[in-house]
């Protein structure tokens, strides 16, 4: 399983992100009439550990996680539920093992063409790599 459908069906299986979204969690960009309030989801930096003698499978991760929806209270509310899901988890998610996510930074932000909230924020999610 790759990590993204894997940080997928968790955000997911969290109670209080599904009561909000339903099943509106979306890699890259979300569908232009599907409903609000909604997470999107990228990966910005992919940093995998070496050593001298060779690859050691543990992959780090940088996610930006974006929390939509139209107003203000709303995005603030959905993305505090997305941080309580998976800032500092560790254990399997989906078929992935983590070793350990950490929130690096959280920021708001309005769109006046699209009148709608934005809670970004960025993790780090180490992992242990999918073996072919």
């Amino acid at each position: 399983m790759i990590i993204e459908a894997a940080l997928r069906g968790h955000l997911l299986a969290s109670p209080g992100i599904a009561s909000m979204v339903d099943d509106r969690v979306y890699a890259n960009r979300m569908p232009p009439d599907g409903g609000f309030p909604v997470i999107t989801f990228q990966r910005i930096s992919t940093l995998s550990q070496e050593s001298l003698s060779g690859a050691s499978g543990l992959e780090r991760v940088r996610f930006q996680i974006d929390a939509w929806a139209k107003g203000y209270a709303a995005a603030i509310n959905l993305a505090e539920q997305v941080r309580l899901s998976i800032q500092g988890f560790r254990g399997i998610m989906g078929a992935v093992t983590v070793h350990g996510v950490m929130m690096l930074n959280r920021n708001d932000q309005y769109e006046d063409d699209t009148d709608l909230h934005k809670n970004s924020m960025d993790f780090a999610l180490w992992h242990q790599q999918t073996k072919p």
